[in-house]
């Protein structure tokens, strides 16, 4: 018989061992649609993530300059809290990609 580890399901992605310390955007499904509006329903704090033996912080934020509809999800690994320079940085515009790109990181780390 198989010893697995037992999942954490938080907004469909398997956590592992990490922690959610801040949360902000599990409110958003699939098929929300960037608009105008995302404006003032989004901030550039939305969520964070800990691996708290490893010193790393998954960072996920939104961006929008200008005030436009050209705004992006944005995450960044962060370690030892060193906000200058992230481990891996990178833009999305879709929930699921940006989800998908979350559970990759989690997955890569743990």
């Amino acid at each position: 018989m198989e010893n697995k580890k037992p999942t954490h399901l938080w907004w469909g992605i398997d956590l592992h061992s990490t922690v959610v310390t801040y949360d902000t955007i599990s409110w958003l499904t699939e098929d929300y649609r960037l608009s105008s509006e995302s404006f003032y329903q989004l901030s550039e704090d939305l969520l964070q993530i800990e691996f708290k033996d490893k010193n790393l912080l998954i960072d996920v934020g939104w961006y929008n300059p200008f005030q436009t509809n050209l705004g992006f999800f944005r995450i960044e690994l962060i370690q030892n809290m060193n906000w200058e320079r992230p481990l891996f940085k990178r833009n999305f515009r879709k929930i699921n990609t940006l989800k998908r790109q979350i559970s990759q990181l989690i997955h890569q780390i743990e």
